[in-house]
């Protein structure tokens, strides 16, 4: 792994509706919450419904699941 940090803005794993929010509340869709379980630190509910981890949460600066994001494809003219 690289030296350099990784940055959820350049990774392929955010999830691509949650871009449209503050950074802050991005979604990492390589990290899907388990369903049916709560919080993992108590077993008390505490976690709400979305189905990934925010992106926030689980890049320390080195996240192992980095993918580097795709460039749009060009449209094809027709």
């Amino acid at each position: 792994m690289s030296d350099e940090p990784t940055f959820c803005s350049d990774c392929d794993g955010v999830h691509p509706e949650s871009r449209a929010r503050p950074s802050y509340l991005w979604l990492c869709s390589q990290h899907p919450k388990l369903p049916g379980y709560t919080g993992f630190v108590t077993g008390e509910v505490w976690e709400k419904d979305e189905p990934f981890l925010r992106c926030k949460e689980v890049n320390g600066g080195r996240c192992k699941l980095f993918k580097p994001r795709r460039t749009p494809q060009l449209e094809m003219p027709t």
